[in-house]
């Protein structure tokens, strides 16, 4: 159980969705990749206060953050929440742009990943380790259970309770010299710890989204989740499986579901058949504050 936090002036999270595959608004770029731009509303407009999580495959979230007119310079802290290039590609960008951030990851980031196509080859699709030679100062890797600010949790070891075969399914990653299954030990998941309640915001759920909000449960127990915020990696889950997993959600009785990126968009469709107006989803561009 994590402890408790002062919170002092925290009132409502907001998130803006800096670059996904969707767009709908002009002079915007879209990829597949995720960034999310996290506030706490009702303090001071301070550095600390801004966290990125996630920086798309390229430096387009940049592109959409200036049209946006957030000002990339005054974020102090980013989460990778794993090393996929769809969610580091914009890593050497940010930091060329803004020197002083410091980047929050595990260690498994700087292992080489790979993905297994449809036709069978294997593509190599993970961090370029070389950004991290270049600029290893603004780095710190974590081996646990982090809080980067007075209540904001970047969580490691997701809980493994509920089957996740089909979110890692054709993913490997090399270790020793010999490419092995991932099990995704590098994903981190944040949360954002309020008076009433916790946010849990993810990048693509590899461990799977039950057992992340089993151990957000866990880890804040007595707190309600408010809100979760990210992608399910469900596109091309047979979609019995997805009505399953959206009925086991329900039971944690989240009051806002917010996905995006991987969770795709026929799978968000049968989603919405079961959670109703508590889910949504977020393109680039949007922003909700919960």
């Amino acid at each position: 159980m994590m402890k408790e936090s002062n919170m002092k002036g925290a009132k409502r999270m907001r998130v803006q969705v800096l670059i996904e595959n969707v767009v709908y608004s002009r002079n915007l770029v879209a990829e597949h990749g995720l960034s999310l731009l996290v506030q706490r509303t009702g303090m001071n407009d301070m550095q600390n206060d801004k966290l990125l999580i996630d920086t798309g495959q390229s430096g387009g979230f940049l592109r959409n953050a200036k049209s946006m007119g957030i000002e990339i310079r005054q974020i102090g802290k980013a989460v990778l929440s794993h090393g996929h290039y769809d969610h580091t590609g914009g890593v050497r960008a940010l930091l060329e742009e803004n020197k002083n951030v410091q980047v929050y990851a595990r260690k498994g980031i700087l292992d080489k990943k790979y993905a297994i196509r449809r036709n069978g080859e294997v593509e190599e699709i993970g961090f370029d380790s070389g950004v991290y030679d270049v600029y290893k100062d603004n780095f710190i890797l974590i081996e646990g259970d982090t809080e980067i600010e007075d209540g904001i949790f970047v969580i490691t070891d997701t809980d493994m309770i509920y089957d996740n075969e089909f979110t890692t399914k054709g993913f490997l990653v090399e270790k020793g010299g010999e490419m092995i299954k991932d099990s995704f030990s590098d994903e981190v998941f944040v949360v954002v710890k309020e008076k009433d309640g916790i946010n849990v915001i993810t990048g693509c759920s590899h461990t799977g989204i039950l057992n992340i909000l089993e151990t957000a449960g866990r880890r804040f127990a007595g707190s309600k989740i408010k809100s979760v915020v990210g992608g399910f990696h469900l596109r091309g889950m047979p979609e019995a499986e997805i009505l399953e997993l959206a009925q086991k959600m329900k039971e944690f009785e989240i009051g806002r579901i917010c996905t995006c990126h991987c969770t795709g968009i026929n799978e968000y469709a049968v989603l919405k058949s079961v959670l109703k107006s508590s889910l949504c989803y977020l393109a680039t561009n949007y922003s909700i504050v919960v």
